[in-house]
């Protein structure tokens, strides 16, 4: 988890992800214990509350720089289990969680252009891929969203769309290159 982690930010900001993953982690996971097991909804706290420690540090290492090392260790301390708090929320809310982190790799090693908007989901920027699909021509962002979001067949798009399915598969594939296209210019793939 840690090795991931220094892998999102700067060289500058290396030593304080790791001082405070050191410091806090264990203090996240036990609050996110905690949590889980205030909300008896959950079969196994422990294998969420560590899902919840790593998407805690993982949305730190994002916004590092907003973080103020100056603060006193209880400051820091209570800056990263709100966020943990918060995640929590998001978790039990449904909104958002992302898959383990340490599956990340997993994927890494076997990217294919299918498991593009997996990379994503998995990263957190699903929110910023599905933006950019709007921006897309509609008969492209019909096609991603039936796909990709709404998870359908490439047999059902042709048939709720009454076109062939080799027009799906190009649609598809046009579609995606526009969509990496798109977010290569805006800098974020």
């Amino acid at each position: 988890m840690l090795a991931f982690l220094l892998l999102l930010v700067e060289a500058c900001d290396i030593p304080l992800i790791e001082r405070l993953y050191h410091q806090f982690y264990v203090d996240c996971f036990k609050f996110a214990s905690k949590l889980l097991m205030e909300n008896k909804a959950y079969r196994d706290p422990s294998f969420d509350a560590n899902d919840i420690a790593q998407e805690t540090y993982y949305r730190l290492s994002l916004y590092i720089k907003k973080f103020n090392a100056e603060k006193s260790d209880k400051e820091q301390k209570y800056y990263v289990l709100g966020i943990a708090r918060n995640v929590f929320y998001d978790f039990s809310n449904k909104k958002i969680f992302c898959e383990a982190l340490e599956d990340i790799s997993e994927y890494e090693a076997q990217y294919t252009e299918q498991d593009f908007f997996e990379q994503f989901r998995i990263r957190c920027r699903y929110e910023m891929v599905v933006e950019e699909m709007t921006k897309l021509p509609a008969a492209y962002r019909i096609v991603l969203e039936m796909k990709y979001l709404e998870e359908w067949s490439p047999t059902k798009i042709s048939n709720e769309l009454h076109i062939s399915r080799n027009t799906v598969y190009t649609t598809l594939r046009r579609g995606k290159a526009q969509l990496i296209q798109n977010l290569k210019e805006r800098g974020d793939f």
